[in-house]
């Protein structure tokens, strides 16, 4: 299938085991880190914006839908590119998290609103309105190329693109993973040495 399912894109999956079953594939890199909310795992609608403007990001504001990640690439030093006000416009639309290579600001309100934020930088520095940059096109970010439809993956470890043809293959090994190291954390708490349940030793 072409695109992540809405369901299944719904579902916290960590991070790490989707680089786990994946190969290493995709992560943003250790830069992007978890600013504000908790987990996210949505639709990536991109936006390329010009350096330190935000209008492209405005312009994205119309087209995002429910479970949509914004990922925003802004080239330049790191600039305010979206605070509370983008951020609470972008909750009530019900899109379900923000990625950027850029800044953030208002990081105080943006935690009291708990709208997943992730982004390389805390800067109060604003930002131009003037470039109409991209709202659709691929971007890159951390030498991963990110295209609207992708799935991203996000939570305190870092953020995860999955290619959307390659989605549910990933989310079912996911699962199965999950699963397989929930069994072994009850068998742990047990007593049961952990190279019992690996194999590895």
């Amino acid at each position: 299938m072409t695109e992540p399912t809405a369901t299944r894109l719904g579902t916290a999956v960590p991070t790490s085991t989707v680089l786990d079953v994946s190969g290493n594939d995709g992560y943003l890199g250790p830069t992007i880190v978890r600013r504000a909310g908790s987990r996210a795992v949505g639709r990536a609608l991109t936006v390329r914006t010009g350096p330190g403007d935000n209008l492209a990001l405005h312009r994205a504001l119309a087209r995002a839908q429910p479970g949509d990640v914004l990922v925003v690439s802004c080239p330049g030093p790191p600039v305010g590119l979206a605070g509370e006000v983008i951020c609470t416009a972008l909750h009530q639309l019900g899109a379900v998290g923000l990625v950027t290579n850029s800044g953030i600001r208002d990081e105080d309100e943006l935690l009291a609103l708990g709208f997943p934020v992730w982004s390389a930088a805390v800067t109060p520095l604003g930002t131009t309105k003037s470039d109409g940059g991209v709202v659709g096109g691929a971007v890159e970010i951390g030498g991963v190329h990110v295209a609207t439809g992708d799935a991203i993956v996000a939570d305190g470890d870092g953020v995860v693109r999955v290619r959307a043809g390659s989605w549910n293959h990933i989310y079912e090994a996911s699962g199965r993973k999950v699963e397989r190291e929930t069994t072994w954390l009850a068998s742990l708490r047990q007593g049961t040495p952990l190279a019992e349940l690996t194999g590895l030793v």
